[in-house]
């Protein structure tokens, strides 16, 4: 008698949906982002993103930087360029 696979589980509940919240007009609100993320102007690399806001606008004092890997064609794999323009972009967050 030939193996049968086992059955595969039956799917649970559904998820309940998640609420939506509506302004005082009873329209939905739109969600914006949290920080007003701004590319930096004077660098341009190749294989990532650098990117700076200010939190908490209303005091002004604190940068943060974010640095994304940017590419998508080879899954984010790191080459040597990769690792040269982290370390350059770490060095500027750094400054």
């Amino acid at each position: 008698m030939p193996d049968t696979p086992p059955a595969s589980p039956t799917p649970g509940p559904a998820a309940p949906p998640t609420p939506i919240t509506l302004d005082a007009d009873g329209n939905p609100r739109s969600i914006r982002p949290a920080l007003d993320w701004r590319p930096a102007a004077d660098v341009e690399w190749e294989d990532i993103r650098y990117e700076t806001a200010i939190a908490g606008p209303d005091t002004g004092t604190a940068a943060i930087a974010k640095i994304t890997i940017a590419r998508p064609e080879v899954r984010n794999a790191f080459r040597p360029t990769t690792l040269f323009e982290l370390l350059d972009a770490f060095e500027k967050a750094r400054n």
